[in-house]
């Protein structure tokens, strides 16, 4: 026994280290901080001495660049190359822009076509704003990817730096449903006070300083969105404002980044220093996103003789002038509570005991580079002896003061988790509904739907339901079940009640209304008063089906470019030739028109196969989408030419490298693992799953292992068949037995 539990624990390694690697995306390899990657630009020398010489300009510059780490070994010719930041332009220890579009219209690499090289010239660490970072991932917040990676200039090292993804168009388009829309960037002074009703009111002042710089559809100058949040947070009654903040901006992003900061000691945001945030108008749920920008200094970083780790949650210090959004937050009983449970949950999540751990193994990894970077030294001392004595003590030392680095990472850690529990209180206030579900997004008749809602009171809640009102039926209520996942780290998740219909019925539409009552009997509506529309499908009677697929692409066919690209099979299962133009393909639940067919007659003959390309490159011909598959499982829709009607769909888990889903029968039957891909063929290739046999290779191998430990710890929902190979106990469940029992047949 001792040797099976030796080799499951050998087995679990390679299924986090090598397994899953296979099935990262683009951004993945790009920002995987279990390495520090090795960034080469070669430059005119004529040039950097220029670029030095004039640090504000940001005049871009021609280079080459070579990208190297585990994954990726790749050289690109003709970047652009320029310096970046804002106070750090002065610094010794500058930070870059790399671009990759600049001279090639369109041209990204591994999904992005910026790269931030933050230099972190004021952190001896080298690792807060990464931390930072770091937590709102884990939270399930949208947020930049950060890793480290050591930076050569026309082959000089200059330094450890920490490359963070830029929040632009393709930041967008892996975010969010719908990146079509506006994105402001916001710096000193956006205070989001008001200027008045014309959005042009809110377009450069102050001797020409952009506060709000659109950074997306600059030809439409478009305004109106930012002006209309602004005239919501300033104009409307008390007795409004609940409904009316909800109905313009996610409320629930703008508390949550206010907990983080409070958390981490960020002071340089909107509440104090008005500066530092973007917002995102998304177009199909015509709200605004709130995203975090910029942390280096956090973690008892100061400048302003403040004791940020003792700092007031809810009266936070103002640098100047009024912080109306924070301000009104805090005066309304609902959001103020609301805050303080995401400040309660994450403070949790914060002191988690493998946080201290995982900080030491970063800096484990980090430390060969940052003793050799000498430039780390030159804007504040540190480490001037060429040794590694600031940057050690900077993370664990007990007392640590340098300068405006008043703190180490850990003493300012405890202190905040020490002082925060006894700063937190509660108001009388309702219940707080903040976030809800439907599942699926589009449901077709005869499947079932859930309803998740998320709720909090801090009295404890009576009931949550759900008022459901199809369309020409009467109205009928539905109590939702408590339903917490366990051991979240996603505050939603923690707060979760759902309710499943089992089947739906032929309809075309509902309305939807949640209703919470707190032990005190005050009750809640999320909508205050309006209702939520859900969209119900009929089976479609356009004869044209989804048939195959293959999200990882690396050795198996080649587009006519030449490149291993994703991509997706459709299949004509009637008598009839049919026009795909102005049909669409999508990835996104919530706007299924993100790619459309081309006007090119693009047909399909009875029993043809289609194959289309869902690479993210549409300019490589018509048969190119505008976005790729998620190896790690994701949605796909073809949807008719009105851009509602759906044709077919499915949602699919993890996928293995070169291997494809399909379709037994073509076009109608369920969607299982091919032995062989048939990408423009048909399907009927032998099933390949067998009791054990887990990647199809025809034998039960430690690969079978490595599958079957993946699914078990993503708890991936397996297709009847695949349960049926994974279920070696014949429990009816994959579970640690089935492990331990393929084990014994191997051995």
């Amino acid at each position: 026994m001792r040797q099976i539990v030796k080799l499951l624990t050998v087995i679990i390694i390679l299924n986090l280290s090598l397994f899953g690697s296979n099935r990262v995306d683009d951004l993945d390899m790009l920002y995987d901080d279990s390495q520090v990657s090795i960034i080469e630009i070669e430059v005119d020398p004529l040039t950097l001495e220029w670029i030095y010489q004039y640090p504000e300009s940001d005049s871009i510059h021609i280079a080459q660049f070579h990208f190297s780490n585990s994954h990726i070994d790749e050289f690109v010719d003709d970047i652009g190359f320029r310096l970046r930041g804002n106070t750090s332009r002065d610094a010794l220890k500058k930070s870059f822009k790399i671009s990759f579009n600049t001279f090639v219209p369109g041209r990204e690499f591994y999904g992005v076509d910026k790269l931030n090289l933050n230099g972190e010239h004021n952190d001896p660490s080298i690792v807060r704003s990464k931390l930072c970072w770091d937590f709102y991932n884990s939270v399930g917040m949208v947020s930049s990817r950060s890793a480290h990676t050591a930076v050569y200039i026309n082959g000089s090292y200059y330094g450890l730096y920490i490359s963070i993804e830029h929040i632009d168009d393709e930041f967008l388009d892996s975010s969010y449903n719908d990146s079509s829309g506006n994105l402001w960037k916001c710096i000193w002074p956006a205070d989001l006070t008001y200027r008045g009703e014309n959005p042009e009111d809110y377009h450069p002042w102050i001797d020409g300083v952009r506060p709000y710089e659109l950074k997306t559809n600059e030809e439409l100058y478009d305004y109106s969105k930012l002006a209309n949040l602004i005239s919501v947070i300033n104009n409307v009654p008390d007795n409004e404002f609940s409904e009316s903040l909800n109905s313009v901006i996610y409320v629930n992003e703008f508390l949550k980044y206010l907990a983080v900061n409070i958390l981490m000691g960020s002071w340089d945001d909107y509440w104090y220093l008005k500066n530092n945030y973007y917002l995102y108008h998304e177009p199909v749920a015509d709200k605004i996103h709130w995203i975090p920008y910029d942390y280096d200094n956090s973690f008892g970083i100061d400048w302003f003789n403040i004791e940020w780790s003792q700092s007031n949650p809810y009266t936070f210090a103002i640098m100047d002038g009024e912080r109306p959004l924070a301000t009104r937050i805090m005066d309304n009983p609902g959001f103020r509570n609301l805050y303080t449970h995401f400040l309660e949950f994450y403070l949790g999540v914060y002191s988690l005991d493998t946080w201290e751990d995982d900080v030491l193994s970063l800096r484990d990894i980090i430390s060969p580079f940052a003793e050799q970077d000498l430039y780390r030294q030159m804007d504040y001392g540190f480490d001037s002896d060429d040794g590694l004595e600031d940057f050690l003590n900077s993370y664990d030392a007990d007392h640590y003061s340098n300068q405006h680095v008043k703190r180490s990472l850990f003493e300012f850690r405890n202190m905040r988790i020490e002082s925060l529990p006894s700063l937190l209180n509660y108001s009388p206030g309702p219940p707080m509904i903040y976030d809800y579900k439907i599942l699926p997004s589009n449901p077709m008749a005869g499947e079932s739907l859930t309803i998740e809602a998320s709720v909090f009171d801090n009295d404890g809640l009576t009931f949550v339901q759900v008022q459901y009102t199809p369309d020409g039926e009467p109205t009928t209520l539905y109590s939702l079940n408590f339903n917490p996942e366990i051991d979240t780290k996603i505050v939603e998740k923690s707060d979760r009640y759902n309710f499943t219909i089992s089947t739906m019925p032929t309809i075309t539409s509902a309305e939807i209304r949640f209703i919470a009552m707190d032990t005190n009997g005050e009750m809640s509506f999320y909508p205050e008063s309006e209702t939520i529309n859900i969209q119900l499908g009929i089976p479609s009677q356009i004869g044209v089906r989804l048939n195959e697929f293959m999200a990882i692409n690396n050795n198996v066919i080649m587009d006519e470019e030449g490149n291993y690209e994703d991509w997706v099979e459709i299949v004509n299962i009637t008598n009839e030739t049919i026009i795909l133009d102005g049909f669409y393909l999508s990835d996104k639940v919530d706007n299924l028109t993100k790619w459309q067919f081309p006007n090119e007659n693009i047909e399909i003959q009875p029993d043809e196969y289609l194959l289309v390309w869902t690479d993210n490159d549409d300019e490589d011909g018509p048969l190119h989408t505008s976005f790729e598959l998620n190896g790690s499982g994701e949605f796909l829709v073809i949807t008719a030419s009105d851009g509602i009607e759906i044709i077919d769909s499915l949602s699919f888990g993890p996928q293995p490298d070169d291997m494809s889903m399909g379709r037994d029968p073509d076009g109608t039957g369920e969607w299982l693992f091919l032995a062989t891909p048939t990408p423009g063929l048909s399907n009927m290739t032998i099933i390949c799953w067998a009791p054990g046999d887990l990647n199809c290779d025809g034998t039960e191998d430690i690969l079978d292992i490595v599958i079957l430990v993946d699914w078990i710890l993503t708890g991936y929902v397996p297709s009847p068949q695949e349960l049926s190979a994974a279920d070696l106990n014949a429990d009816g469940t994959m579970d640690i037995l089935d492990i331990v029992a393929l084990v014994a047949i191997i051995l």
